[in-house]
């Protein structure tokens, strides 16, 4: 099995909240928050030579919430979003869409007292039975061409696509 076990302690700061915003040649920026750069540099050097995990992926992501440096409000989907991020960034995974990331678990494993920590376990997921059906609903000139040769509307098409994958 192909995957890695990954702690990242303390809290994980949210990469979409309170952007930086400015204008640099006529042209307007938005920049992640300098706490967000800060803990994605940190990061980035501890997780440096870490294996790429083949896509498709699963991760799971065990919050321990607490300490002093916890926001009181925790976003937990912003905070998976982070490491998804900071992940492809480093090229340990391809992509955090749909296509290359599979299984998503995210959940609150308990409060603490101090730090703030989260466990992330990425596994290649070997089989995807349902990523080659899939990939033909992508193509709408492929849906076109074959309701075209049925004699058929293009909902029939995808829905019998759909039913092939169930």
């Amino acid at each position: 099995m192909t995957g890695h076990h990954i702690i990242f302690n303390g809290h994980i700061p949210s990469k979409k909240n309170s952007r930086q915003g400015f204008s640099r040649g006529g042209r307007s920026m938005n920049l992640p928050s300098k706490v967000y750069q800060r803990w994605h540099k940190e990061q980035s050097r501890i997780l440096a030579g870490l294996a790429r995990i083949p896509s498709p992926v699963g991760i799971e992501y065990a919050f321990w919430i607490g300490g002093e440096e916890s926001p009181r409000l925790f976003d937990l989907s912003n905070a998976e979003e982070s490491v998804n991020d900071l992940l492809v960034d480093l090229g340990i995974i391809e992509d955090d869409s749909w296509q290359h990331l599979v299984e998503r678990h995210g959940y609150v494993a308990g409060f603490v007292r101090g730090k703030a920590r989260c466990e992330v376990t990425l596994r290649h997921i070997p089989q995807v039975a349902w990523q080659e059906p899939i990939r033909l609903l992508k193509s709408a000139a492929d849906i076109e061409r074959i309701a075209k040769l049925r004699g058929c509307p293009k909902t029939h098409v995808v829905n019998a696509l759909w039913n092939e994958i169930a």
